[in-house]
């Protein structure tokens, strides 16, 4: 489902791929796989992103963020800090708050 989502958003199907994603999510959460929560978070974040729902993507990348520091996943509390110190400083050209990110 995941990766479908993924192919659609690829193809410019959005409200598809951000339902795909949703359902993934309800999933995900349902068993409690906190990986694949924060994996998903990051993927609508960087849907939102790309419509330049820059506000909700930041909520989303700073939620899976909060998740993979609990569960101790260093590439992808990388991944994410880099994601939003770009969105930042790209949408909101706030380098100071990217630079605080960079450095979390």
């Amino acid at each position: 489902m995941h990766n479908k989502a993924i192919v659609l958003h690829n193809q410019g199907n959005v409200d598809g791929a951000i339902a795909l994603y949703e359902e993934s999510l309800q999933i995900q959460r349902a068993i409690g796989n906190q990986q694949g929560i924060a994996a998903t978070l990051h993927e609508i974040a960087t849907v939102y992103r790309n419509q330049d729902n820059v506000d909700g993507a930041i909520a989303l990348y700073e939620e899976s963020l909060q998740i993979k520091r609990a569960i101790g996943n260093v590439q992808g509390i990388a991944s994410t800090l880099a994601m939003l110190a770009q969105i930042i400083v790209v949408h909101q050209q706030d380098f100071g708050t990217a630079m605080t990110y960079d450095r979390s």
